[in-house]
Order: structure tokens, then sequence, then C-alpha cells
């Protein structure tokens, strides 16, 4: 599957999901519903968020970093946009049962934060031991002064 592609395939998910998070929102009544309508809604808005996010986060990547290999973009992209989309889907809990306050979002936005940057250093850390890895160790600066000046030979080239 090419990056179009994939683009393509979750810009019509995320529209479709889009659609029916408003026709959620315009049938169920949150009065007379139970909890199945309230799960109805928070997980279409999860999935569509996460979708733009998705999208949004894949296209701005692949413009800053044109030669960055498609997995890491797309990897990325879809991590913050499930964190993010958590981090608003537990905000509109919270404004829903009324208990949004400034110090919920503010320790809410630390701890996405927090999760992001560990992941991230993670992911760093093992992409920087897998590389060395692969790598071939350099030869000695010995192997090269006596491959250049001192020739060796064979006891059939003396004799």
């Amino acid at each position: 599957m090419t990056l179009r592609q994939l683009i393509a395939l979750v810009f019509a998910a995320t529209a479709l999901l889009w659609g029916g998070w408003a026709w959620t929102i315009w049938t169920v009544d949150p009065t007379a519903t139970n909890w199945i309508g309230f799960v109805l809604f928070y997980l279409i808005f999860f999935l569509a968020t996460v979708g733009t996010l998705s999208i949004l986060g894949i296209s701005i990547r692949h413009k800053r970093e044109p030669d960055a290999l498609v997995y890491h973009i797309v990897s990325v992209a879809f991590r913050q946009s499930f964190l993010l989309a958590g981090f608003a889907m537990v905000l509109l809990i919270l404004q829903g049962q009324r208990w949004l306050r400034f110090w919920a979002v503010l320790i809410g936005f630390v701890a996405v934060v927090a999760i992001e940057a560990f992941i991230a250093r993670r992911d760093v850390q093992a992409r920087t031991r897998q590389t060395s890895k692969n790598r071939e160790p350099l030869p000695s600066v010995s192997s090269y002064t006596t491959s250049v000046h001192q020739p060796v030979f064979t006891k059939k080239d003396i004799i």
C-alpha cells in the first residue's frame, strides 16, 4: 500500500466517522439514552479525531521530511494522533460530567507530553542500537599501515 492509498483510505474512513458522529449528535437524546449511546458518541468521536489528526500529521511530516521512511512518518503520526485524540476525548468526558477545570487540562496536557517524550526517546534509542548493530567495524589504523608500507610475502614469492 502506498502512502497516497493510505491517506485516501484514512480520509474516506474519517469522513464516514464524522458523518456518523454528526448523526449520533442529532439522533441520540443524552437525557433518554443508556450507556450504549454514550459509548457510541465517544468512540466515534475518538476514531474520527484519530483519523483527522493522523492525516494532518502524515502530511506535515511528509512535507517537512521528504526523505524520511514512510513507515516512520506513519507510525509517529498515528501514535501522536492516538494520544491527542485520547486527550480530547477525556476532556470531552470531563466536560460532560461538569468536572473540567483548568488544572485537569494542565495535568492531562503534561501527561500526554510526558508519554510522547518517553516513547520518542525509546524509539530513538532503539533505532540507534539497530544501526550500530548493522555497521561493520572499521579496520584499525595498524592494518592500513602494515598493508601499505610493509608488503607481506609468502614463501612462494620469496623463492
